[in-house]
């Protein structure tokens, strides 16, 4: 019996009742490195977070975008931040997701939000019509990557995320738009802007490189089942 979960299983989704089943399964697959010695050595896969290609895809060519900045997903204060500094600095952002209510009745004319929440196709639709999906990461626990990190440029759209040891293993300057602090987002941004033949090329060799990356979930699955002998 394997346990698979993109989720962490220690911090946020911790279960008493997962902690007493532990002993009666074979293996353990994470995509949370800052996971994996909690879980039984010798036991445990670490495989890296994925997409659906059916889902993930482009919807809008490059020409056809006409929202500006995305990011989908549950509020959090730092994630508020982020989000309030691209407006400040004249920035046209989309939000969906949990806990965005108080945030957007702050009524900034810049800020479009589509609610609690978008899934599947509705979410892969709204970030292709994005020029740019931001993969923030949240701050309730140390995870490194999200889903996010391969489904925006799956989806056909340039991803701005944070540049550490996970992220930076995936992606190289050429395929993502790296920061490494909040206060870059905005400055990169309004570069790209000026530059939308570059801005292209990168949306497409983040397409590229998630694709020939084999990071889709069912590649990822096959790994595994690789790895366990099955």
């Amino acid at each position: 019996m394997v346990h698979y979960t993109p989720d962490t299983a220690f911090f946020h989704n911790k279960s008493r009742l997962f902690e007493k089943s532990v002993p009666y399964y074979d293996y353990f697959v994470t995509t949370k490195s800052f996971d994996f010695e909690k879980y039984p050595e010798g036991k445990t896969i670490l495989v890296p977070q994925g997409y659906n290609p059916d889902v993930h895809k482009p919807y809008n060519s490059f020409a056809e975008k006409f929202r500006e900045v995305v990011f989908i997903g549950l509020y959090e204060q730092y994630r508020g931040k982020v989000i309030s500094k691209l407006l400040n600095a004249g920035i046209r952002v989309t939000v969906a997701g949990n806990k965005w209510n108080r945030f957007k009745d702050l009524h900034h004319p810049l800020l479009e939000h589509l609610g609690d929440g978008l899934f599947g196709e509705a979410y892969a639709r709204v970030i292709s019509s994005s020029l740019f999906g931001i993969g923030l990461l949240s701050k309730r626990f140390p995870e490194l990557h999200t889903t996010r990190t391969f489904e925006i440029p799956a989806c056909g759209t340039a991803l701005i995320t944070e540049k550490n040891k996970e992220t930076s293993t995936f992606f190289t300057d050429d395929e993502v738009i790296f920061f490494k602090n909040i206060d870059e987002i905005s400055v990169k941004i309004k570069e790209y802007r000026k530059k939308m033949d570059s801005l292209k090329t990168l949306t497409e060799i983040g397409r590229q490189k998630v694709i020939k990356g084999k990071f889709s979930n069912q590649e990822i699955l096959q790994k595994v089942l690789w790895q366990i002998e099955l």
